[in-house]
């Protein structure tokens, strides 16, 4: 799986699919329609809602679950749900109460620093990605794009994407591991 997205072009890009499952819960009583995303860096979930009546819940961060995305179950399996669904009433209390709506496996592109991979990549003319994104791309896509376009055109642009070229450039500070938040 690594590398598909420039395989071709003799670029190797180290992305491998990962599966991450998302649950729906019905909304309890103390969580009011309209409330804001509520996302736990300590236990690395988040909840949304959609609509007036259902939660849609995941963790979110680097994930170690590497799929073949044409072999991938779609299904949350029962060991993520009841992982998710302990992670949630650590931050929120409410979700004690959060009953069982539903809920889907989904397929994250992920690097190995957890950082997307973005720009003229492999000194390949005409070669440029936006990728590994690892399900987090949609609140910066319109951004990012834009100041990927300019670059595109020949254009400068206000913000420095180059420490997510590929190979990252040595001056890119590491990221640390997933796990640095609960030490």
């Amino acid at each position: 799986m690594v590398g598909a997205a420039g395989g071709g072009l003799g670029v190797q890009l180290p992305i491998e699919t990962h599966n991450g499952g998302t649950a729906l819960f019905q909304r309890p009583e103390a969580i009011p329609v309209g409330s804001p995303i509520f996302s736990d860096g300590v236990n690395q979930v988040y909840f949304r809602e959609v609509g007036d009546h259902i939660l849609r819940a995941a963790h979110f961060g680097w994930t170690n679950h590497p799929v073949d995305p044409d072999e991938c179950d779609e299904t949350i399996t029962a060991a993520k749900l009841q992982t998710l669904r302990e992670d949630l009433k650590k931050r929120f209390r409410s979700m004690r109460r959060g009953v069982y709506a539903g809920g889907f496996a989904a397929i994250y592109d992920m690097t190995p620093d957890a950082h997307p991979i973005i720009g003229n990549i492999g000194g390949v003319a005409g070669f440029w990605c936006n990728c590994g994104w690892s399900g987090n791309g949609f609140a910066s896509a319109a951004a990012v794009g834009g100041h990927l376009a300019a670059r595109m055109a020949g254009r400068s642009s206000a913000v420095d994407l180059g420490m997510f070229g590929w190979p990252r450039p040595p001056e890119t500070k590491t990221r640390p591991d997933g796990n640095w938040i609960r030490r």
